[in-house]
Order: structure tokens, then sequence, then C-alpha cells
């Protein structure tokens, strides 16, 4: 440094003597130059921090085998087993409605009648139409049996007599489609018409559908259908409803899986029978997968979270060495372990917050 500064102020004493305007400025550029190169050596300067090597205090446990429940939860909603919108088949003035909204119905009941004077003024016809071609085709009948009229003639008859047959049947399938009548046991839900008015095709008349019992539809990841199969029972809870959940029994399994989220439709059944329930509800469905006997287990207050990754610290030879595991089930405070550990490693439970890998530990003792 000493041998720096001789430079500097050796230029600085070539300068002094010059009184032109580039010496006095050399001399400020030199000035600055030697008060950078002093602060630059006799600046003082922070001291960098120092980890310490004060041991951490930690409390452990052993990695060890034991039982453990598998289990998962999806969402599902519920639906109902059969349901129908009621739609007219023609055109027409609603002339009656015989249903109750939100009532029981049988299959084949009367639930709305439309105006059908016209059309049975139809029928009337048509059937007259029928009896006299039916007087005549059995009059030319005998008649050809008495060989008195050709058989070309006894033909035309029959052929009038067919077409008057299918009239009349015309006429009673549109008598027909003025009633709309009740497909199947249900319930009907609210009424979208009044008696007087005219209604089209595209018109709604209620909804039938049956509410016990119910499905319950949920999708499962592809990978956990081995574990279940058709008639397996699941746990359901409704929102809103009891805090015990309700039993479905598994009732089929889709052939497929969706392509975008690698998961199964599956469809449960869910007794109904005082009709709490209504399709449409959210679902929760808590399924068990069956139990493994020698699971490797962890306390699950040994685990560190940082994003979507699970770490645990161990202890070799007082050092804490950080690991990242694969975890599985959770049940009673007790975490199963897929990867990262193995039998009889010491994880820390209390104090890893103040840990890092590779730091000193003390292990407390009782």
């Amino acid at each position: 440094m000493n041998q720096h500064l001789k430079v500097w102020i050796e230029l600085l004493k070539q300068y002094t003597d010059r009184r032109t305007f580039h010496g006095r400025l050399g001399l400020s550029v030199i000035a600055v130059c030697v008060v950078l190169l002093l602060a630059f050596f006799f600046w003082p300067r922070a001291k960098k921090p120092q980890l310490s090597l004060q041991p951490v205090l930690v409390e452990v446990e052993t990695t060890k085998r034991g039982p453990i429940t598998r289990s998962t939860s999806a969402s599902g909603s519920l639906t109902a087993v059969k349901i129908v919108q009621l739609f007219p088949e023609i055109d027409g003035r609603v002339a009656e409605v015989f249903f109750q909204q939100g009532g029981a119905v049988k299959r084949g009941d009367l639930l709305v009648q439309l105006d059908d004077r016209l059309v049975c003024a139809q029928l009337h016809e048509a059937e007259a139409r029928l009896n006299l071609a039916t007087n005549e085709y059995d009059r030319t009948k005998k008649l050809l049996e008495k060989k008195y009229v050709s058989k070309s003639a006894f033909d035309e008859k029959k052929s009038k007599w067919d077409v008057a047959k299918a009239e009349v049947e015309i006429a009673r399938v549109r008598r027909d489609q003025t009633k709309i009548l009740a497909p199947f046991d249900g319930i009907i839900g609210l009424k979208k018409v009044s008696e007087g008015a005219t209604i089209n095709r595209s018109q709604e008349v209620a909804t039938v559908l049956v509410l016990d019992p119910l499905y319950v539809d949920f999708s499962v990841p592809e990978s956990q259908l081995k574990y279940m199969s058709v008639g397996d029972i699941v746990d359901v809870t409704i929102e809103g409803t009891d805090v015990l959940p309700f039993e479905a029994t598994i009732e089929a399994i889709d052939s497929k899986a969706h392509v975008g989220t690698h998961s199964v439709q599956v469809r449960a059944t869910l007794p109904n029978p005082d009709y709490r329930l209504r399709p449409g509800q959210f679902a929760r469905v808590s399924l068990n997968l069956g139990k493994s006997e020698k699971a490797l287990l962890i306390p699950a207050a040994s685990l560190i979270q940082e994003g979507d990754l699970f770490y645990v610290f161990t202890i070799l030879d007082k050092t804490a060495v950080k690991k990242e595991v694969t975890l599985g089930v959770r049940e009673s405070g007790m975490v199963e372990v897929k990867d990262g550990l193995q039998d009889q490693e010491t994880v820390v439970t209390v104090g890893q917050i103040n840990l890092h890998d590779g730091a000193p530990v003390q292990i407390k003792t009782n």
C-alpha cells in the first residue's frame, strides 16, 4: 500500500508546478483517486457471519413397522336412479292437471289432460268409416264364395277395409297423445303448466323421478381401482345432514378412465327411504382401501413441508441429515413412508425447525 501512495504523491508533485488548465484538471483527478484508494484500504469492513457450532437440542423417535388402514376420500354428487322430464307429444290446450306437486305417482297415472274434443271426433268418424268398410268387406266375401263377384272386386273392398282400420288406429293414437301419463312409480316435481294454457311439444310439464334409492357418482384415481370392487361398502357424508355418514354400495365401475385426469367414474347405490336426500346434493365419499400390517411409520410431527415435497431430519453421528420422503396413509398421528427411509432410522420430532443439513445435534434424554 505504501508503494502505491508514493507513486501517487510523486505524480501529484509533478503536476503541482503546472499552472495550466490541463494541469489543474489532472491534479483534481489524482486527488480524487487518492481519496478513493485510502477509503478502499482503511474503511472498516463487516465481518462475515459464522455459523454457530453449538449443538441443537432435539427430540427423536425411531422408525418402526406397524399396521395402518389405507383409506381415501372423493367428491361426488347424488343423482336419481330414474328421472324423466315430461313433454306433451302434440300441441294443445291444457284441459286439466291431475297431480299434486311433490306427490307420489304410479305408473300409468293420468297427470295432464289436453283438450281432446277434436281428436275424439276424428276417432268417431274413422270408426264409422271402418264399420261401413267392414260391412262391405263381409258382403263381398260372401258373394265371392258364391262366385257372384270377381276376385278384383273383393280385393278392392278388402283394401278399403284395411285403410279404414289403419285410420282408426291413427285416430286412437292421436287421442292417447292428449294424455300425459306417469312413466313409472316415483315422485313428481313442480308443476310447470296450468289449466287453460296452450302448450307445445317443447314445453316441459313436470319431472318424475325415483328418490329411493339414489346414485352416488364419484371419481377415483386409476391407481386405486385394485383396492375396490362391485359390492364394496363406502361411507357417504352429505353436507347439511347428520354427522354420521350413510352407507352406500358400489354398483358399477366405469370400463374406461378419463384421458385427461386418469380417473375412473364409480357409482354407488344409497338407500333413501325417508326421501331426506335429493339429487344434485354434494357428497363426500370415504373409501376403505384395505389394511397394511407392516407399513413403515413415523410421527406426523417429524415432517417438514416445502411446497409439494416433504422432508425429515435423521441423525447420523450426532449430525442432522435432511432427507426427502414419499408419504402414504396418515392415521392417528402416524404417517406411512413409502420411500426415503429405512427401518430403525432415528428421525427428529422436536427441534427440527432450528436445523439445517449437517448441523450438530444433541438428543434430549429423559
